[in-house]
């Protein structure tokens, strides 16, 4: 996201507890930035949550904070659906060997024996937007894809079978997750329940930093006119 956004100071906090008691907390850093706002040096802050499904408790929780800190600090919506995320699942879905790396076009024969679940956490909302890129995967890789919660047995077997009912003799699972929301423990042991072979969760992949950009970029066209005053911008993902 610096890089690709150099004019910003990017700063990486946790709105709950970080792994292990580790790293800021994002009140503290958004209060450090909201108390930045002077007449000598306006600032404006941006949190922009670094998740690619919606969650409800953790929306409200930015929200709150974003909110604590007064008008000088914005919040976004999470970074998906969108078509970079289904790139960014194409790539790490190639790196199992189980598909190609480059997009069908065109007229092209494919194998039908792979198919691929588009596995999704925190509730309904993440499923629907799994959805999304499943369709999208399918029209990048020509395979059957299913969209499945990693977190109801009930949706992940009917996912399964649906694939297997199609002629998918071999399973791949691309987690629709940038990687802290789900335990890679929990994720391995889906994988293998399934008989699929797992691919990395997003991660830092390109597509995840231009989207939290894109987010930042729209957050600060929203302001309205702009401030007398040129100001430091800040980014918080």
């Amino acid at each position: 996201v610096a890089t690709l956004c150099p004019g910003a100071e990017v700063v990486a906090a946790y709105a709950g507890e970080g792994p292990d008691g580790l790293g800021s907390r994002l009140g503290a850093v958004v209060a450090a930035r909201a108390d930045a706002l002077t007449e000598e040096l306006p600032y404006a802050a941006v949190v922009v949550p670094l998740r690619i499904s919606p969650d409800a408790g953790g929306d409200a929780e930015i929200a709150r904070v974003a909110a604590a800190a007064g008008p000088a600090v914005l919040h976004t919506e999470c970074l998906g659906p969108h078509p970079l995320l289904a790139g960014g699942l194409h790539d790490r879905l190639a790196e199992t060997g189980l598909v190609q790396g480059r997009r069908m076009s065109g007229l092209s024969l494919v194998t039908l024996e792979v198919g691929v679940l588009v596995g999704a956490v925190v509730g309904q909302l993440a499923v629907q937007a799994a959805e999304t890129a499943a369709v999208l995967l399918t029209a990048r890789l020509g395979v059957p894809v299913a969209p499945v919660s990693l977190t109801e047995p009930a949706s992940f077997e009917y996912g399964v079978a649906r694939l297997r009912e199609g002629g998918a003799r071999r399973l791949a699972l691309a987690p629709y997750l940038v990687g802290p929301e789900f335990a890679a423990d929990q994720l391995a042991a889906a994988a293998t329940a399934a008989g699929a072979q797992c691919a990395p969760p997003l991660g830092a992949h390109p597509a995840v930093g231009q989207l939290v950009t894109m987010r930042y970029g729209a957050a600060l066209l929203g302001q309205g006119p702009p401030q007398p005053r040129a100001g430091r911008l800040g980014q918080l993902a």
